[in-house]
């Protein structure tokens, strides 16, 4: 460990951000680590030279692999994402070469989870915990008819159709597809 892995907080020393990402890496999926980048950026407490720097010393610890090629490999879009759903979709579609869709972006008076404006393709991703109540199944089928009739193909995604990869890339997202 080197100095700049330790900062002061109220007179304690305490590890860095980029610190504690390495310190997580081993212990975390691909898909943990990137929201902990992510949420990470978006609340512009990451330093991205620290980050670079502790991976890079980080050679031989155990999820360093994992930590680098995020590193690497960020793309801003993954911190757009508002939950780990969007973020992990995110990630999907960067792990199949599917071009990244504009997430958390409004369209009239709806905002919607990722849009494809060219392809005219809308994922909504489906939550038990947002979308479980009458009101909001009612609110989301207007919206899927308003979106339809502006020319928008709506596609709904659950968590569990999520883990499905082959349904998610092959039939959802077929119309972006490279």
């Amino acid at each position: 460990m080197v100095a700049s892995d330790f900062t002061m907080h109220r007179g304690f020393p305490v590890t860095s951000v980029a610190r504690t990402i390495l310190n997580q890496a081993a212990a975390s999926t691909v898909t943990q680590l990137e929201s902990l980048v992510s949420d990470a950026d978006k609340l512009q407490i990451l330093d991205w030279a620290k980050l670079e720097e502790v991976t890079s010393r980080g050679k031989g610890w155990r999820g360093v692999g994992k930590l680098k090629s995020i590193v690497t490999n960020w793309d801003p879009r993954l911190s757009d994402g508002k939950s780990p759903m969007e973020r992990r979709f995110i990630a999907l579609c960067r792990r199949f070469s599917i071009p990244l869709p504009s997430v958390n972006v409004t369209i009239g008076e709806f905002e919607v989870d990722c849009l494809w404006r060219e392809a005219k393709l809308v994922v909504e991703l489906d939550s038990r915990g947002f979308h479980s109540n009458l009101k909001k199944f009612e609110s989301d089928r207007r919206r899927d008819v308003v979106l339809g009739n502006a020319g928008f193909e709506v596609r709904r995604v659950t968590h569990r159709q999520l883990d499905d990869t082959d349904y998610i890339v092959n039939e959802v997202l077929r119309r972006v597809r490279p």
